[in-house]
């Protein structure tokens, strides 16, 4: 008479428990997918039930770090892959993983495009820089020619 009224106890305990862990997750997943940072220190651990929700907070600790700069793309790629080729992770974690990796990589190439023409543009501004340092230098020269064939046309004119 009693164990099924404990068995009953016991799941609604489970469940309470896993809801007050899922909860946090939840609340902490919304944040990262709004574009805000974990408030407090988000490497705080809490021990969860299931792998999935062990994954699922690292995939919210990845994102958190890619969106405060704590991290490198080459660290949140690794992190990625880890997860993706874990065979104990369940499938549609490993696939969003999966997608997540390939926009940190395609982040990443973005980043190093915009760093090549960032170099390509400040080395722009300096031959600019030296071609106007020529033109002026190239202008006094000719002032200075000018004001010769003035000089020398005169005394022609005098003699």
């Amino acid at each position: 008479m009693f164990l099924p009224c404990l068995l009953f106890l016991a799941a609604l305990l489970e469940g309470c428990a896993a809801q007050l862990v899922r909860d946090p997750l939840q609340a902490a997943e919304d944040q990262v997918a709004s574009g805000k940072a974990l408030p407090g220190d988000p490497s705080q651990t809490t021990a969860f039930p299931s792998p999935e929700m062990r994954i699922r907070r690292e995939l919210v600790l990845i994102m958190d770090a890619l969106q405060q700069g704590t991290c490198t793309y080459a660290q949140a790629y690794e992190g990625l892959d880890r997860i993706r080729k874990d065979t104990a992770v369940p499938y549609p974690l490993r696939v969003e993983a999966g997608y997540l990796r390939a926009l940190v990589g395609m982040l990443d190439e973005s980043a190093r495009q915009m760093q090549t023409l960032h170099e390509q543009c400040e080395q722009c501004l300096r031959e600019k820089d030296q071609a106007a340092e020529e033109i002026d230098l190239l202008r006094y020269k000719l002032k200075k020619l000018e004001e010769i064939y003035i000089n020398t046309e005169k005394r022609r004119g005098m003699q």
